[in-house]
C-alpha cells in the first residue's frame, strides 16, 4: 500500500512536470518565432537605412559637384564681370586672371588681349595728343607768353612760364589754386599768366568781367587780391556782392561795375576765348606749362615733375 501510494505520487509529481515542460516548450516556441520576426524586421530596417545611406551620399556628391563647378564658373566668370565693368568706366588697372583651358580660360585670354590693345592704343593717341599740344603752344607761344593783357605773377622773369586758363567756378580750378600757390611759392624761378576763361555760365562770366575791370583799373596787385577772393567765394557774384568785395579792397565799387560791361573787358574775354579755340581748350583747368600742354587738374607733386622735366630740354 506505502508503494502504492508513493507511486502515485511519482506520477502526480511526472504530471506536473509534464505539463511544466510543456509550457517551457511553448514559451521557448514564442520566443523563437518573436526573435524570428525582429531580426527579419531589423533586416528591413537595415536594408532601408542602406538604401537611405546610399541615396543621402548620391545627393551629398550631386551637390559637393555642383558646388564645385559653379565654384569653377563663378569665380573666373565673376572676375571678367568685374575687369568690364572697369573698362566700362575706363579703368584699365584690373587684370582677370583665369588658369583653364576651357570657355572661362578662353573669354578671359580674350578679355586680357583686348584690354592690352586698348592700353596701347591709349598710349598712342596719348602720344599723338602730346605731340599736337607741343605744336600748338610753338604755333601760338606769343599770344600764350605775351599777349600784353593777362595777368603775370610769379617771377616775370622766371626761367618756367605757366599759363593756366581757369573759371572762377570751376571745382578743380579750386582745388588747384592752392596748388598753385604752393609750387609759386616754393620755386622761385616760375612765370605765372592767369588766362580768364569763363565757360560755366553766367556766373563765370561776371566773376571774371569783375576781376579783369580791377585789373584794367587798379593793376596788377589788386587783380590778384580779387582773385584769390573769387577763388574761395561760394556765393552768386550779384552786383552787391562783387561791390562788397571791391569795397573790402578800398576800390571804387561804381567804376569797378562800369568797367565790367565795357568793350575792353569784353575784348579781353573775346580774345581769350579765340586762343582758347586755338588751343582747343574745351575744359577747365587748362595748363601750358612752357612746352607742355596739361589738360585737366594735375596734383602739386605731377606739377613739380613737369617742371622738372621741362627745365632739362
Amino acid at each position: 500500500e506505502d508503494a502504492f501510494v508513493l507511486i502515485e505520487g511519482v506520477e502526480v509529481q511526472q504530471t506536473k512536470l509534464d505539463h511544466d515542460l510543456e509550457n517551457l516548450l511553448f514559451e521557448i516556441e514564442e520566443f523563437t518565432v518573436e526573435a524570428a520576426l525582429t531580426a527579419e524586421e531589423h533586416e528591413k530596417f537595415a536594408q532601408q537605412l542602406m538604401t537611405w545611406i546610399t541615396v543621402i551620399a548620391m545627393l551629398v556628391a550631386v551637390i559637393l559637384s555642383v558646388l564645385l563647378v559653379r565654384r569653377s564658373v563663378t569665380g573666373p566668370l565673376r572676375q571678367i564681370v568685374s575687369g568690364l565693368d572697369a573698362l566700362n568706366r575706363d579703368d584699365l588697372s584690373v587684370d582677370v586672371r583665369v588658369a583653364s583651358n576651357d570657355e572661362m580660360g578662353t573669354i578671359a585670354d580674350s578679355y586680357c588681349a583686348f584690354k592690352d590693345n586698348l592700353m596701347r592704343a591709349r598710349e598712342r593717341e596719348a602720344e599723338a595728343q602730346t605731340n599736337q599740344d607741343a605744336d600748338l603752344v610753338a604755333s601760338l607761344r606769343e599770344e600764350l607768353f605775351e599777349d600784353g593783357y593777362s595777368y603775370v605773377g610769379g617771377n616775370p622773369e622766371g626761367d618756367i612760364t605757366i599759363v593756366e586758363f581757369l573759371d572762377y567756378r570751376c571745382g578743380y580750378c579750386r582745388r588747384a589754386f592752392e596748388e598753385v600757390e604752393t609750387l609759386l611759392s616754393e620755386d622761385e624761378n616760375i612765370r605765372f599768366i592767369i588766362k580768364e576763361y569763363p565757360i560755366l555760365g553766367d556766373a563765370s562770366l561776371l566773376s571774371s568781367q569783375f576781376a579783369i575791370a580791377v585789373k584794367q583799373l587798379y593793376g596788377a596787385e589788386a587783380y590778384k587780391d580779387v582773385h584769390n577772393t573769387l577763388m574761395a567765394f561760394s556765393a552768386d557774384p550779384t552786383p552787391e556782392a562783387l561791390a562788397q568785395i571791391a569795397l573790402s579792397y578800398e576800390l571804387d565799387p561804381k567804376a569797378v561795375i562800369a568797367q565790367m560791361m565795357s568793350d575792353e573787358v569784353q575784348m579781353e574775354i573775346d580774345r581769350t576765348r579765340e586762343l582758347g579755340a586755338k588751343m582747343k581748350v574745351s575744359g577747365t583747368p587748362t595748363f601750358v606749362i612752357e612746352n607742355a600742354m596739361v589738360r585737366g587738374y594735375v596734383p602739386l607733386d605731377d606739377m613739380r615733375s613737369i617742371v622738372a622735366e621741362q627745365r632739362e630740354k
